[in-house]
């Protein structure tokens, strides 16, 4: 009798077990699916900036460089090209940080770059955040914080073309809800870096920004009581 009664309590124990835990997953799920649930995640955790630093481009650049087959006039153009793509991102780089770091007070923020980012790997990311020279300092580790993402990605539009954008996504990359996304910047930001205009890409990018937070503040922090 008593093992009967031991094996009826041991299964009511794990169906207790197992409903908690169902209920506490899709509580989690339907938190980051929806707009509110996610500007918690990201009020509560981290926005990791992905930074580019163009390593395919440049290692294929310096193969052609220390390729002792390669005539003068390839290498030369390679050496070219690299130098320019290395300013440019540098320039780039240099110009999401400031923007961010000047303006950006909604969370925490970490920067990452995209050679070093692993999607959902949170132990790896921890040892590759960037200090404010862009070195890699495992003490700016976020632990187990919640995270989203800001990249300057190549993105699908409606009408099926692509094009670069400044996007906010989840863990896993796939884009946060619309309703909490970024304004958009689109390429014109690379338009202005090519035609030198550093300052004015900068104050655009401050401009969104500003009205991005303005945006998760004015909508969503009061009904969440986050502050």
């Amino acid at each position: 009798m008593r093992n009967k009664l031991n094996k009826h309590m041991s299964t009511q124990l794990l169906w207790f077990c197992v409903t908690v835990f169902s209920w506490s997953t899709l509580f989690s799920q339907n938190i980051t699916q929806d707009a509110p649930g996610q500007a918690k995640l990201l009020k509560q955790g981290v926005l990791v900036i992905i930074l580019n630093n163009n390593t395919n481009q440049i290692n294929y650049l310096k193969a052609i460089i220390d390729n002792e087959k390669s005539d003068k006039k390839s290498r030369d153009h390679a050496q070219k090209s690299m130098d320019a793509i290395t300013t440019r991102t540098d320039n780039f780089n240099r110009i999401i940080r400031h923007a961010f770091d000047s303006v950006y007070q909604y969370s925490e923020v970490r920067y990452i770059f995209q050679k070093d980012f692993k999607k959902e790997d949170v132990s790896s990311n921890n040892q590759h955040f960037l200090d404010r020279n862009n070195v890699v300092n495992p003490g700016l580790s976020i632990g187990n914080k919640p995270y989203l993402i800001m990249n300057y990605m190549d993105r699908t539009t409606a009408s099926g073309s692509t094009a670069l954008s400044l996007r906010l996504l989840m863990p896993d990359k796939s884009e946060a809800h619309r309703n909490i996304q970024f304004p958009g910047v689109g390429n014109i930001i690379n338009i202005m870096l090519d035609n030198g205009k550093y300052k004015t890409a900068e104050n655009m990018l401050i401009k969104r920004i500003i009205k991005f937070q303005k945006h998760l503040r004015n909508n969503y922090v009061a009904s969440l009581k986050l502050e």
